[in-house]
């Protein structure tokens, strides 16, 4: 017997599956944006880090007409560090509601797998039953049939 498998919620399992890829394709962009957000605060905390250096060796050069700018260009950093900081806070919260959602996305193709699992393996009880039927039937048929054969011969 040759008839085909044919999972009854294939369509939902793909759907299922699709929905969990898009998940983990969002959770790897949001990923993505959270690293440049860590390279970004890293870049601006160590460019204060220059300026407060430079600053210090204008200082010691006597340079003070040089000096005025410093402070208003690491405070401007620090503000921008700050709120990289806040968005950097935001943004890993939604990576922990992707990942949230990752999971639930995850159970349901678990769910939709075993249940083909288990239809697979009740389509496939069927179909040796069936074949076990169909070749104890043979084998009665043709052991009427050499019996006949038989007793036409004597």
């Amino acid at each position: 017997m040759n008839k085909k498998y044919k999972f009854k919620l294939e369509s939902v399992l793909k759907l299922r599956r699709f929905t969990e890829d898009k998940v983990k394709n969002q959770l790897g962009d949001l990923e993505k944006e959270r690293q440049k957000i860590v390279t970004l605060i890293r870049e601006t905390s160590e460019g204060i880090d220059v300026y407060y250096r430079d600053q210090e060796h204008l200082a010691e050069h006597g340079k003070m007409k040089d000096l005025s700018h410093y402070p208003n260009i690491i405070w401007a950093n620090m503000k921008k560090r700050d709120k990289l900081k806040a968005t950097l806070l935001e943004l890993e919260d939604k990576v922990r509601k992707k990942q949230v959602d990752l999971a639930k996305a995850r159970g349901e193709v678990k769910i939709f797998e075993k249940l083909r699992e288990e239809d697979l393996k009740e389509f496939r009880i069927k179909i040796e039953k069936k074949e076990d039927l169909d070749r104890e039937e043979n084998f009665q048929m043709r052991s009427f049939y050499n019996e006949r054969l038989k007793e036409e011969e004597s």
